[in-house]
């Protein structure tokens, strides 16, 4: 699924498969819905898109970095779990 959609110039990031919000009602709870949800299924998210189809330059900063934090998130998923599950459960 695609996390990003552009409609009308308008910002949307899919939360999940049932809910989108523009990037101006995006939350905390929402980041934190995306981010477990890439931490359980890696491939849920296509985190793919294309800069020039964002006109307003704010919202493209925003997305900017926050596509950044969730690519880097989704590198070192594996490597966290790896990390949590040698210390807590082994």
């Amino acid at each position: 699924m695609k996390i990003l959609e552009i409609i009308n110039d308008n910002v949307y990031f899919n939360i999940n498969e049932r809910e989108r919000k523009s990037i101006d009602n995006l939350d905390g709870g929402d980041i934190f819905n995306i981010l477990e949800n890439i931490s359980n299924n890696n491939d849920y998210y296509d985190l793919d898109y294309d800069k020039n189809s964002i006109k307003n330059d704010v919202y493209k900063s925003l997305v900017e970095d926050l596509i950044k934090q969730f690519t880097d998130f989704k590198d070192n998923v594996d490597n966290m779990k790896k990390s949590i599950n040698s210390t807590f459960i082994d």
